[in-house]
């Protein structure tokens, strides 16, 4: 199981590193949660702001960083 995500894991890593945007699906897997909690984070993002933002699941400190992978600001 470990092998199947090798490649996917490392090109995220890369994306990071290159501060490239990540996709919805490679948020998810890089954080190991479901697609659709990343979507409706940033749905929320979009339409109301970071201030209403709030999950059971997650910290707010994962939450920006969540937000801060799609939309990477330059070091």
């Amino acid at each position: 199981m470990r092998r199947r995500y090798q490649r996917p894991l490392r090109k995220i890593l890369r994306k990071i590193r290159r501060i490239i945007p990540l996709s919805y699906g490679e948020i998810a897997l890089y954080f190991r949660i479901e697609r659709r909690i990343v979507k409706n984070i940033f749905f929320m993002y979009r339409n109301y702001g970071r201030d209403s933002i709030e999950s059971v699941t997650l910290s707010q400190k994962q939450i920006d960083k969540i937000i801060n992978l799609k939309y990477p600001t330059k070091r």
